[in-house]
């Protein structure tokens, strides 16, 4: 599975545009929520946010199957989390990510057994199967179901296959269940669903955020000072307005080294950081000048390994890099580009 424009690819995907949700909200998602639907298919809960009265929605429905029905774009907020808080945070529907997953969740006992919701209502319940049945305590102390439905494992592969698929192409910092946003209220995905084990798959399946990785890179020798710019400015190859940029605009607060001034402009060196694949590189990772040189002309950065999106300006041959981490065959380097911005605009 891939993420294209903010919609899942994948020979298992199909869309249905849910009726409810924010279709003017745009988000940055940096979370996913997973929820148990509590009902008897993955096409009935696509059936009920399809309604034209329906108030909920969720960004994908993960049925029985594996199939997977997407809802609503990932950069539109979907109405899934309800109130909920979390490490300092609240109202999760404007960050984050909803997967909703077909399972009728907590059972109930009964003569026959162990039975859904639903079926407990019945005066001929219908009992699960035991195979079908998971024994297991909530990590919510209140919660006293310890009876749950199970999770087909092509439900558990393909949401963790939607997980890294939107790790990859987006920050995405936490993976939740809604008894974790909502503990007390919401008993989902439950026990039953392997919650720890699959976030523990998901995020170390490549280095870790970018922040972390650059974390104690080394500086030019040739800064004389260090500063701050003290607003998003374009960042040129020489004194003017006239000349070229060199990469995307700086954002505001990034610190940068100072390396000379002219004029109303001042020379800095802006770090850029990005993925290159391993033949365009020669390294050693021995961190004295350099940890390794480049072997050709115009090497692009792009903003992750495989699929990531070009950085503007590329690498020249014999450039130096500092190497920080790899993932498969593509390795993430940063480097020094020098370049001007306005004296106004920088804090020393």
């Amino acid at each position: 599975m891939e993420i294209k424009n903010h919609l899942l690819e994948g020979n298992k995907v199909n869309f249905k545009e849910a009726t409810s949700y924010g279709r003017r909200n745009t988000i940055v998602p940096d979370s996913v929520i997973v929820h148990y639907t509590a009902g008897p298919s993955g096409s009935s809960t696509v059936k009920y946010f399809s309604r034209s009265n329906a108030r909920l929605s969720a960004h994908l429905v993960i049925h029985e199957d594996g199939q997977v029905t997407q809802m609503v774009p990932f950069d539109k907020k979907a109405y899934h989390a309800g109130k909920s808080y979390y490490d300092g945070r609240s109202s999760f529907n404007g960050f984050s990510v909803g997967i909703e997953i077909s399972n009728p969740g907590y059972l109930t006992k009964k003569s026959v057994g162990y039975v859904t919701w639903w079926e407990a209502k019945k005066s001929n319940p219908k009992p699960v199967p035991e195979d079908m049945i998971f024994v297991g305590e909530h990590r919510n102390p209140g919660t006293r179901s310890t009876r749950w439905h199970r999770y087909t494992q092509a439900q558990i592969d393909a949401v963790e296959e939607v997980c890294k698929a939107l790790y990859e192409a987006y920050e995405i910092k936490y993976i939740l269940g809604h008894e974790e946003i909502a503990p007390g209220r919401k008993a989902d995905p439950g026990p039953a669903f392997p919650l720890d084990d699959m976030r523990e798959r998901v995020f170390n399946q490549k280095p870790k955020t970018l922040a972390e990785l650059l974390k104690g890179s080394v500086s030019p020798k040739n800064i004389i000072k260090k500063g701050h710019v003290t607003a998003r400015l374009n960042f040129r190859e020489g004194p003017s307005i006239e000349t070229s940029k060199l990469t995307d605009p700086i954002d505001k607060n990034t610190r940068v080294g100072i390396i000379g001034e002219k004029d109303d402009w001042i020379n800095i060196t802006h770090k850029i950081s990005g993925w290159i694949k391993k033949e365009d590189l020669e390294h050693d990772n021995t961190d004295d000048e350099g940890d390794g040189i480049i072997l050709v002309d115009n090497v692009v950065l792009k903003s992750s390994a495989r699929n990531g999106k070009v950085i503007r300006h590329p690498l020249r041959k014999n450039d130096k890099i500092y190497f920080h981490d790899q993932y498969e065959d593509w390795l993430l380097v940063s480097a020094y580009i020098p370049g001007w911005v306005m004296t106004k605009y920088v804090k020393i």
